[in-house]
């Protein structure tokens, strides 16, 4: 999502390119914090506030994972205040569901490894 936002900026198309993003009716924004040319920009930060603000002002659910904590967001986007706003819009109508425990693909791995 983010490199298709930041792509558009150089051809003046973002308005465009935020369209499937902000009109989706569920939008799941998977493993945040996984790639790393996302924690590159801190345009970064202002393109995924774009897209959840305009989603927060909409009937339009939105899907987060992630292995960041809620402390750690604000380095991970390299902008604290609009980092702030994204959670802010996340959770204000929302729910933060929160797993601990051992990874299920560990898990997997194990009961494959123990059938060998």
């Amino acid at each position: 999502m983010l490199d298709t936002l930041y792509a558009s900026l150089a051809t003046h198309t973002l308005q465009q390119a935020l369209r499937p993003f902000v009109r989706a009716d569920l939008l799941i924004i998977d493993e945040v914090g996984i790639e790393r040319p996302e924690r590159d920009s801190e345009r970064d930060a202002s393109l995924f506030y774009k897209v959840v603000d305009t989603r927060h002002n909409r009937p339009a659910s939105t899907i987060v994972t992630t292995n960041i904590s809620w402390d750690d967001w604000g380095g991970y986007l390299g902008d604290a205040l609009a980092t702030g706003a994204i959670l802010d819009r996340l959770v204000g109508r929302g729910y933060a569901l929160r797993f601990e425990g051992r990874s299920y693909r560990a898990a997997q791995h194990e009961e494959l490894n123990r059938r060998r």
